[in-house]
């Protein structure tokens, strides 16, 4: 088993916390688009997906995590 200690720099939103539990289910595997598209938009993604929110979706939520502790890679 695993154990990972996350913490945010603020309040984490809702998208950052779908993001986060869908990486969470995937540590040490490959993340598509898609399943993070999915994982933002749900039922929605057809309509609302976006290469670039999907790239500022993941910087704001890694932005949140950064620490002067370590680093995110």
């Amino acid at each position: 088993m695993i154990t990972i200690s996350l913490v945010f720099e603020s309040l984490p939103t809702a998208q950052q916390i779908s993001l986060t539990k869908l990486f969470l289910e995937k540590v040490g595997r490959p993340v598509s688009r898609d399943e993070i598209a999915l994982a933002i938009w749900g039922s929605q993604v057809e309509a609302k997906y976006s290469d670039w929110a999907i790239d500022k979706a993941v910087s704001r939520l890694r932005n949140n995590l950064q620490s002067k502790n370590y680093k995110l890679i």
